[in-house]
């Protein structure tokens, strides 16, 4: 099973990273590949909270949806795709730290992230998505720090 990771440090504390990175209308600026994405369920999410979205992987466009199967306010969820070309799943943990929040994003794929392009291209798009995940969770402390001084 197809995985990628990747970790970053957040000077504030985990209620605010929480915050903003359980806000679909956020999620998007440093997700990678996601297109477009919306909550179908009003409020905070809880367990059983769906979202639904588009994402683009080198090119090729797809939909998904699913639903949340874990939630531990500021600390941890999981998400699991109830529709999609591909089975995935997506675990974010957090954890305090002297200078704030260490946060972690890890998705897996059943199929493998390159599904839509054969399994054969699985080690080379797991690669891409490796690469624009880290770049995108490490522009996460920027986009907090905007979000904060805004507020």
């Amino acid at each position: 099973m197809p995985e990628a990771s990747a970790s970053v440090d957040i000077p504030h504390p985990p209620a605010v990273v929480w915050e903003y990175c359980t806000d679909p209308d956020r999620f998007a600026a440093f997700s990678p590949n996601v297109v477009e994405i919306r909550a179908l369920t009003d409020g905070a999410p809880v367990v059983g909270s769906e979202w639904e979205g588009k994402n683009k992987l080198l090119g090729r466009t797809f939909d998904w949806r699913g639903e949340f199967t874990r939630v531990d306010v500021n600390k941890a969820t999981e998400f699991r795709s109830t529709r999609a070309q591909f089975a995935f799943t997506t675990w974010t943990e957090l954890s305090e730290t002297a200078d704030g929040t260490h946060y972690t994003y890890r998705i897996e794929s059943e199929s493998g992230l390159g599904g839509l392009f054969g399994k054969m291209a699985d080690p080379v798009v797991t690669r891409a998505f490796q690469k624009a995940l880290t770049a995108g969770i490490d522009t996460l402390p920027d986009l907090i720090d905007d979000w904060v001084s805004t507020r």
